[in-house]
C-alpha cells in the first residue's frame, strides 16, 4: 500500500517503510507476468525498515539488475556492524572472483565472514535465496532461481558465515558500510525467523518463478 513516501506494511506489525529518493512506480518496469517492482537507481534510492532486533534465518529476493557491477542490493544494520547484506560484483583482496556474497556476520561471526558464489549474473529476472544451515561451518545456503549453488568462504574453503543476528533495520537498495547503492529493480523481499527446508524453498521459487518469466 503506497502512502507517500511510506510503503505500508498490511500485516499489521506496523514495520512500514520508509522511500528515499523515490516513489513506488505502478507502470515500473515488470517480469513476464506483469509484476510491479521498485526501480533503483543507482545514486541514491534506497527503502530502510527499522524493526526490534531479530535474526534472519533465511531471506528471499526477486531481482533483476541494470548493471551487474553494481554492488549493492541490501544492507542490515545488526549490533553496530554495518557490513552486513546481500552484495554483487568483484572486490578486491580475498574476495576478488564472487559475483553473489552473502554477509552475514552478526553475532554468529567474527568480523570478515561471508559466503559467496562464483557464477555469471544476467540482466534478467533472479530470486536468490540465503538460508541459515544451522552452523557457522556451512553458514547459509544460496539458491539462484531454485538451485543450491556451491558455497565459498572468503579466501575459498567452506562458507562460514554466522547467523545474521540483532538486525534492527534493513535497507533495501544501499549497503551502509560501503555507501553503496544498488541499480536495478527488486520485486519482493521475504525474511524469516526460521530456516526454510530445501522443499520450501523450491515450493516458493516454483510459486513465484512466472511471474519473472523463469
Amino acid at each position: 500500500t503506497p502512502v507517500s513516501n511510506q510503503w505500508g506494511d498490511l500485516s499489521g506489525n506496523n514495520n512500514n517503510v520508509s522511500l528515499v529518493n523515490m516513489q513506488y512506480d505502478l507502470d515500473a518496469e515488470s517480469g513476464a507476468g506483469g509484476t510491479r517492482c521498485f526501480d533503483f537507481d543507482g545514486s541514491s534510492d534506497k527503502m530502510s525498515i527499522v524493526t526490534d532486533s531479530i535474526a534472519i534465518h533465511c531471506f528471499q529476493i526477486a531481482i533483476r539488475w541494470d548493471d551487474v557491477a553494481s554492488k549493492a542490493a541490501v544492507g542490515f544494520t545488526a549490533d553496530g556492524v554495518h557490513f552486513n547484506g546481500l552484495t554483487i560484483g568483484s572486490w578486491t583482496g580475498t574476495m576478488d572472483d564472487e559475483t553473489i556474497a552473502w554477509w552475514g556476520y552478526g553475532t554468529g561471526a567474527g568480523s570478515g565472514a561471508a559466503t559467496y558464489i562464483k557464477t555469471v549474473v544476467s540482466t534478467d529476472w533472479h530470486i536468490i535465496t540465503a538460508n541459515w544451515t544451522g552452523s557457522t561451518s556451512t553458514g547459509y545456503d544460496i539458491w539462484i532461481d531454485g538451485v543450491k549453488q556451491t558455497v565459498y568462504a572468503r579466501g575459498d574453503g567452506a562458507g562460514h558465515s554466522g547467523l545474521l543476528d540483532g538486525v534492527t533495520a534493513m535497507h533495501i537498495g544501499w549497503n551502509e558500510g560501503w555507501d553503496n547503492y544498488f541499480n536495478g529493480r527488486i520485486a519482493f523481499v521475504r525474511a524469516y525467523n526460521r530456516s526454510l527446508t530445501d522443499t520450501e524453498i523450491l515450493q516458493n521459487y516454483t510459486a513465484s518463478k512466472g511471474r519473472f518469466g523463469l
